[in-house]
């Protein structure tokens, strides 16, 4: 684990009758603990050397913390109070929070993908109503009977006005 919640008023009120020495150590095995995932082996050099004590210090220390009910061993691995309760609900945070992130993740693709054969009015709605309106006004000049009506204008396209206004914006800023 990278980080664990920790509440300092229990921390202070659990080791109140620890001394400094064992307060140290005991703070300094937690922390292996935790980031370890809570897999530390009883091994005394191994520990000793991770928490940067000397073995026979941790030896003593170890012992009084045991006799203090904060360490216990078992099954071979070396236990503190909470640290696997603490360790159990980060996992299950971080295990729901991955599910709830997939789950997203498998909308929005299932959201981008299209199955249709149009594309969805919200992607393009101006543009295709735009270029419906200018197909059907096109048809419909084709279909007049000869007579001499001027073209209409595709809505896209600019007018006399707006190339004038243009062109004296550009004259003033450039």
């Amino acid at each position: 684990m990278k980080f664990y919640k920790r509440d300092p008023d229990r921390a202070l009120a659990g080791m109140a009758a620890l001394s400094a020495e064992q307060r140290g150590a005991y703070n300094s095995l937690i922390d292996l603990l935790y980031s370890r995932d809570g897999l530390v082996r009883d091994d005394d050099q191994e520990v000793a050397h991770a928490i940067a004590l000397d073995r026979r210090l941790w030896n003593r220390l170890k012992t009084e913390l045991m006799v203090a009910g904060k360490v216990r061993v078992r099954d071979g691995f070396l236990r503190a109070n909470g640290v696997a309760e603490t360790i159990d609900q980060a996992q299950l945070l971080s295990s729901s929070q991955r599910a709830r992130a997939q789950l997203r993740w498998n909308r929005v693709k299932s959201a981008n993908e299209i199955n249709e054969a149009e594309m969805r009015r919200r992607n393009a709605i101006q543009y295709t109503d735009i270029k419906k309106e200018a197909d059907e006004a096109v048809d419909n000049v084709d279909k007049s009977e000869g007579e001499k009506q001027e073209k209409p204008r595709h809505p896209l396209s600019s007018t006399p006005a707006l190339d004038e206004a243009m062109r004296r914006f550009k004259e003033r800023w450039t």
